[in-house]
């Protein structure tokens, strides 16, 4: 008996646990709020030329609904800027294009390393404008899906890649031929969680 009270005080003690304690589950944060900056280039080149590749930023606000830190889902919504000015046969010719969506995104979390995917509807003005010629602007829904990495820097701070893909739009200005505004983006992200 002696024997039995002394394990137990020890125990007590902390010098040798019974039981090694559980460390707790690391938490995601609830708010994600990214903005993106890079480029992206129109599907339809031979309309768009010469303003095809054509600059971009944006917004993108996730909450996520799951708090495992290692697999997770999320709620996203998106707000982009894009557009591009160049000059063909003397006429400044001018693209610009505001689309907001929102998707469902997935999440893999490895250590300081994310990995992400997220697909939904999407909605997208674009207009169209020539110097001293037609000033056109037409809508459509469309279908995005994107990928990419976020890193973690310190505790709330986050760099990484987005690349994103937009297709099913169907766009038509009047007086030109029909076309739309699907297109293949690239950006840098950097976000901060909440």
């Amino acid at each position: 008996m002696s024997g039995l009270a002394l394990l137990v005080a020890v125990a007590f003690a902390g010098e040798t646990p019974l039981v090694a304690p559980m460390a707790p589950e690391e938490s995601v944060s609830d708010n994600l709020f990214l903005v993106h900056v890079g480029a992206r280039s129109l599907d339809d080149d031979i309309f768009y030329d010469p303003v095809e590749d054509v600059g971009t930023v944006g917004f993108e606000y996730v909450r996520n609904l799951t708090g495992q830190s290692t697999l997770g889902l999320g709620l996203e919504f998106g707000l982009f800027l894009a557009g591009e000015t160049d000059d063909s046969l003397g006429a400044d010719v001018t693209a610009a294009f505001v689309e907001g969506s929102i998707g469902l995104r997935g999440r893999l979390d490895a250590g300081p390393v994310q990995l992400f995917a997220g697909a939904g509807p999407t909605y997208i003005l674009a207009a169209i404008d020539i110097e001293d010629g037609p000033n056109e602007d037409d809508s459509s829904g469309g279908i995005y899906a994107h990928a990419g990495v976020l890193f973690r820097i310190g505790d709330s701070l986050r760099l990484g890649l987005d690349a994103r893909r937009v297709s099913g739009t169907e766009i038509s200005f009047e007086g030109f031929v029909d076309t739309d505004a699907d297109y293949s983006q690239v950006t840098v992200a950097i976000g901060w969680g909440s």
